[in-house]
């Protein structure tokens, strides 16, 4: 034990020189090992930033080009823009409804006095003619009011035609608003007229719908929203009718075997909603059907649908 303790004690006593255990080159060897990393890290994070800072931009650049491209085509329908296509939607979100000293109802709806004007329809009547002479898969036009959702729609051979083109065919990151491939030609043979539109995070094309959807005074907004579709023929008018989220398809169904066939698929639909709703149908209705995205990461095929029943129709002069 005591031989032990010799040897320790010796140990300690012993200088870096006679243990030839040089302590700065292993210092030196850790802070370069440890430069590098940081180095490299610094890197990784820099490129990071390079590619993100050039995305958004690319992204800006591209937004700038389709808004562009929408004030374009209003330009050529010799529209002037109503104050809801510049104007963002007027939702509130649960914060803004419990942050707020005021009746929801007093500022929900459309945004825009002019709705209940003749000479509007009228506008949106040539608006749809002039496109369609230059762009033959011009369809239709949607407003819905008190939102920032009003643009032309078009339909194409197929679903996929417009999802990233707009009217010109030219690529669109926000593609288009277009309606099923699968409808007549002529508006009013479709009992269900279904109409695509993304959700774009820019607030353009659906992202009203999504907010309407997402939003605290959904059901208040409902009540007073309406769902305008322009043909060159006429001017039809919805209102929501049954509101739900989907991953399935039958929401797109366009056919039916019977008038009574498709009562039921009202009657199925409405059995789905989340917004209440006392409009009366049979098997004389008619629908219309907004469909986009939830851009939900766990569930890509999930949609946002709002169906809508057909109220009025409007005859051109």
């Amino acid at each position: 034990m005591q031989d032990n303790n010799q040897f320790l004690s010796s140990l300690s006593s012993m200088t870096p020189d006679q243990t030839g255990y040089d302590s700065s080159k292993h210092k030196k060897k850790r802070m370069g090992a440890d430069s590098i990393l940081r180095a490299v890290l610094a890197c990784v994070f820099i490129a990071i930033f390079l590619y993100s800072s050039n995305s958004v931009v690319e992204r800006f650049i591209a937004d700038k080009k389709e808004q562009d491209t929408l004030t374009e085509v209003i330009a050529e329908s010799a529209l002037s823009p109503l104050a809801s296509t510049v104007t963002p939607d007027n939702l509130l979100s649960l914060y803004d409804s419990i942050n707020l000293v005021m009746d929801n109802n007093t500022i929900t709806g459309s945004k825009d006095n002019e709705y209940d004007d003749p000479s509007r329809y009228a506008k949106y009547k040539a608006a749809v003619t002039a496109l369609n002479s230059k762009y033959p898969d011009t369809y239709a036009w949607i407003v819905v009011t008190g939102t920032n959702i009003d643009y032309p729609v078009l339909k194409g051979a197929t679903n996929d035609t417009y999802i990233r083109s707009d009217y010109k065919g030219n690529y669109a990151n926000g593609g288009s608003i277009y309606v099923d491939y699968r409808l007549s030609d002529i508006y009013n043979n479709n009992l269900n007229t279904v109409v695509y539109g993304h959700n774009m995070t820019n607030g353009t094309m659906f992202r009203a719908l999504r907010n309407w959807f997402e939003s605290a005074n959904r059901n208040s907004t409902a009540e007073t929203m309406r769902i305008e579709i322009y043909t060159e023929d006429a001017l039809y008018i919805y209102k929501p009718f049954s509101g739900y989220r989907s991953d399935g398809s039958d929401f797109t169904k366009t056919s039916f075997a019977s008038y009574d066939a498709f009562v039921e698929y009202l009657d199925m639909i409405r059995s789905r909603s989340i917004i209440p709703c006392s409009l009366p149908y049979d098997s004389s209705s008619k629908i219309a059907t907004l469909v986009t995205c939830t851009n939900s990461y766990t569930n890509e095929k999930e949609r946002y649908v709002l169906h809508c029943l057909l109220t009025q129709v409007v005859k051109y002069n």
